[in-house]
């Protein structure tokens, strides 16, 4: 049975996590959207800062102090937090098993529907006729809305089309002058981080990888490094592994925004199964890394996405030439 939406109210989606969280619950947000529903999320800041200015959407902390009564049965929410759901009819809620929610909280400020569902975990394997991160978190908007309000928000977008990603050629202009990048240089942009050492294929690889399609399509590598102390160790191997004197560029702990405006200016992107590749695929031609993790669970959505991928295996059995091969396709 579908239940009845309640048109232009607003909607609280609880999603804490990481940028490939986030960047997966883009279609839910458009079915929303498409519903006339404003939408405030609450979760993880900087995971959403990928966001285009005027995107409409609204992202509380999830981490601050004022949404402890979440968690606690029978406590009241913090007067701030109150605040911040007024005009909220209907809350969406993915929080992973064992994080309980004080539903009692959320009603005491005239929220009427609760729709809880449990997030899909990494480790997961495909199940089911829908085994997709994106399918499962549009699944409670399906059963809210009806299959048609959320007819065709999987389908992929491009950034300079979706009005919750879109980068301006001002910012990406900037992007490449901060970086010192002429804007004729054709980029291949490369991940070689990633949120867990496992699904990291070797940086000497992607140092290779670099080299060799230089070689053969004249494409300047653009290496993507986040803030982490071991991704400054990757940087010095990734270089360390390059030709001498190989003209390269590098991006370091760049904010999100910035780092969509260089995508979106690139020729195509290969990176681990990561948050920042799941950015890339709705930015450029992306090709996806896939080890210990499930692609069919966690392939990027996007207009031109490829996977290679280990199948369950170490990263390190996946070869060279088949990512080369896949990039060359994609090219």
């Amino acid at each position: 049975m579908t239940l009845p939406a309640s048109k232009n109210a607003a909607v609280l989606v609880v999603r804490p996590g990481a940028l490939g969280d986030a960047v997966l619950t883009l279609p839910l947000l458009h079915a929303l959207r498409a519903a006339r529903h404003s939408v405030r999320v609450l979760g993880t800041p900087a995971s959403w800062r990928f966001l285009a200015p005027g995107s409409g959407i609204e992202v509380l902390d999830f981490g601050s102090a004022e949404w402890l009564a979440l968690h606690q049965p029978g406590a009241a929410l913090d007067t701030r937090a109150q605040a911040k759901l007024e005009g909220v009819r209907t809350a969406i809620v993915f929080l992973p098993a064992g994080m309980g929610l004080n539903r009692a909280a959320l009603a005491s400020c005239g929220i009427d529907k609760i729709l809880e569902s449990a997030p899909p975990q990494h480790n997961e394997r495909a199940a089911g006729e829908s085994p997709h991160a994106a399918h499962r978190l549009l699944e409670p908007a399906r059963v809210w809305l009806g299959e048609a309000a959320c007819a065709g928000v999987l389908a992929p977008i491009g950034a300079a089309d979706d009005p919750l990603l879109r980068v301006s050629t001002e910012e990406s202009a900037r992007a490449r002058e901060a970086l010192g990048i002429d804007s004729a240089t054709p980029l291949l942009a490369l991940h070689p981080g990633s949120g867990g050492r496992t699904k990291c294929w070797p940086v000497d690889r992607y140092a290779r990888l670099a080299a060799e399609m230089h070689a053969s399509h004249g494409l300047v590598a653009l290496a993507l490094f986040g803030p982490a102390e071991e991704e400054r160790a990757l940087r010095k191997d990734f270089a360390r592994h390059l030709p001498k004197g190989f003209a390269w560029h590098a991006a370091e702990n760049l904010p999100l925004r910035t780092v969509a405006a260089l995508l979106g200016g690139a020729r195509a992107y290969a990176g681990n199964d990561s948050g920042v590749t799941h950015l890339a695929a709705h930015c450029c031609p992306t090709l996806a890394l896939f080890g210990p993790t499930d692609p069919r669970v966690w392939r990027p959505i996007g207009r031109n996405v490829r996977v290679a991928a280990a199948y369950g295996a170490a990263m390190e059995d996946l070869a060279l030439e088949r990512v080369r091969e896949a990039l060359q396709t994609m090219l």
